[in-house]
């Protein structure tokens, strides 16, 4: 069955597997409904048991993944010296966030003798720099934790080396041919690491690290309670958008349970001003509200911010750097719109033949690139490559669409000769290059998707899981939760939600429509939809001749709690007219 929509869009249904269905909802004892969609998000290599009801018991053990047990034999050795520990992250979420339950772990092991540097962007750049190396060899530490970078950090980790620094590298950015000579290089994205568990982010893979520490300390009846530090691996896990299968689908079920009940001071402050603290907290609220105020800090400042906020016990000094926190997404998000309204102009002469954008500017702010290269990729459905210049190098960032990977493209202008530093995932990669060869790296940009594209193609179809009445679906509602957390490689489910009349409509603040409509049976329940384009989407839904009218809703079904009560809404997508009659 395929729909044609209001904003003239073509909907296929997902193909149903009816053989598997009736079996699985037995088995499970669960509905056809929820049984259909397991299927749909095909859990092959945890089986469904442990889908639906995932526990840190079945964690692969941490000694599969290459260098992790030559790694911590380092680290405890350091720790029982008591020497100097030197500890740098990334300046995003997942660097922030491994950074955070490391020094976590020193502190219920009461170890002190560490060194936190989280690079800024403006002053020191991405990643292990040189600028790191000095202030680390300045400082004297016996040993650099590199953690969500230094892959590909060669020269650096030589030089650390050099000066007699022993260095651990927790990573999972793409690796090169050629690692560096760190004393432990632990990334499951190692041609030569069997475990896995390519699908971690950083803060998986330092858990993960931590874990196999803390296995030697219980043998020595030093061990500790690691699972508090879920709350952190959860954020970090979500915020970098990695595949919520697997490890990671445990690691985030589990830690946002105990963020909705007993999170440290810091965080608590902060999802008590973001009013959802105390309510079920779900991983949309994480993705889409927590973590860009804590990305915010990096883009605008310095992530240290957000460090010193995640580990602080005192309530007036977490307050004082939420209101920071705060103050600074505020301009980010001015900034980011000023910005915008420029990229919008440029895309406008985009041709149907242009397979990416390269867009940069010497106006634009460095902290806002990698947000800015999302939002272009909504609106062109483009890979897009955004960056600043200033005037003799571009630095950006890039995001992708499903079909090509960036980190490939990146590794392409590396193997020729024309990357400054660069590195990153299929979905997202960071860039400098030399603004002399620019049209050589659009050439090569080209090339690389080009030939991505003979084998592949960018995803342009549009699929919804099952159509389904409103009122069944209200009756599954709370068992629809056993699918959460939902992301990358485990979609929220788009229903074609059907039986339904539009009975009213509102456009809050000239952001967001909000309509509600009605079911067979007289229930009532809210729709959002979050674009303000002026699409028809909207034109119809306020259109008060079209009240009562039948109208067919694909989008998500998710709950929204508010001071304890829990009501479930969907979350537009596209509409339809019932019937197709007025498409």
């Amino acid at each position: 069955m395929t729909l044609i929509s209001v904003l003239k869009q073509s909907w296929t249904q997902l193909p149903k597997k009816c053989d598997t269905v009736k079996r699985l909802a037995i088995e499970h004892k669960i509905s056809d409904i929820l049984a259909q969609l397991c299927i749909l998000r095909e859990p092959k290599n945890e089986g469904f048991s442990r889908y639906l009801d995932p526990k840190l018991a079945t964690m692969r053990s941490p000694t599969l993944i290459k260098d992790l047990e030559v790694g911590v034999d380092i680290f405890l050795d350091l720790i029982a010296k008591n020497e100097t520990i030197g500890l740098l992250g990334d300046y995003d979420v997942d660097g922030v966030t491994s950074t955070v339950i490391m020094i976590e772990f020193f502190k219920k092991i009461k170890f002190e003798n560490y060194i936190v540097f989280m690079p800024n962007r403006f002053k020191d750049g991405y990643g292990l720099t040189k600028d790191a190396v000095k202030f680390f060899i300045d400082k004297n530490v016996s040993a650099v934790i590199s953690m969500d970078c230094g892959s590909t950090f060669i020269d650096e980790i030589q030089m650390l080396k050099d000066n007699n620094i022993k260095t651990i590298i927790l990573d999972h950015h793409t690796c090169l041919d050629t690692l560096p000579q760190a004393d432990a290089m632990i990334n499951p994205q190692r041609k030569d690491d069997v475990s896995g568990l390519q699908f971690l982010s950083a803060v998986g893979v330092v858990f993960y690290f931590l874990v196999h520490t803390n296995s030697i300390l219980k043998r020595r009846n030093e061990g500790i309670d690691l699972e508090p530090l879920l709350v952190f691996v959860a954020l970090g896990t979500l915020c970098d958008v990695v595949p919520l299968i697997e490890e990671n689908r445990t690691f985030v079920k589990r830690g946002l349970k105990i963020m909705a009940g007993k999170p440290t001071v810091g965080l608590k402050k902060l999802l008590l001003k973001l009013n959802i603290f105390g309510n079920s907290i779900t991983a949309s609220d994480v993705m889409m509200r927590v973590g860009p105020k804590i990305n915010a800090t990096g883009r605008m400042d310095s992530a240290m911010i957000s460090v010193e906020l995640l580990t602080e016990n005192n309530e007036g000094n977490a307050e004082e750097l939420v209101e920071k926190m705060f103050a600074l997404n505020e301009k980010r998000v001015r900034l980011e719109f000023d910005v915008m309204v420029d990229i919008k102009e440029r895309i406008k002469t985009v041709k149907d033949e242009d397979k990416f954008m390269f867009l940069y500017d010497e106006s634009w702010h460095k902290g806002l690139v990698g947000i800015l290269a999302s939002r272009t990729v909504e609106l062109t459905k483009r890979p897009s490559f955004i960056g600043i210049s200033d005037g003799e190098i571009i630095q950006g960032s890039v995001r992708s669409v499903a079909g090509i990977d960036v980190a490939s493209v990146i590794n392409e202008l590396r193997e020729n000769g024309l990357l400054i530093r660069g590195g990153g995932h299929k979905m997202a990669a960071g860039f400098s290059v030399k603004k002399s060869d620019e049209r050589d790296v659009i050439k090569i940009i080209r090339q690389e998707i080009d030939r991505q594209l003979s084998t592949s193609k960018i995803e342009e179809m549009n699929f919804f899981d099952i159509s389904i009445q409103a009122d069944e679906l209200m009756q599954i509602s709370k068992e629809l939760e056993l699918l959460e957390p939902c992301g990358t490689k485990n979609l929220q489910p788009i229903f074609h939600i059907t039986n339904i009349r539009l009975h009213s409509s509102t456009l809050i603040s000239n952001k967001f429509l909000k309509a509600v409509f009605k079911t067979d049976s007289g229930k009532t329940f809210e729709a959002l939809y979050f674009r303000n384009d002026n699409s028809n989407i909207i034109k119809t839904c306020i259109a008060q001749e079209n009240f009562g009218s039948s109208i067919d809703i694909i989008g998500s079904w998710v709950p929204n709690s508010f001071r304890g009560k829990t009501v479930y809404q969907s979350i537009i997508h596209d509409i339809v007219w019932s019937n197709q009659s007025k498409a």
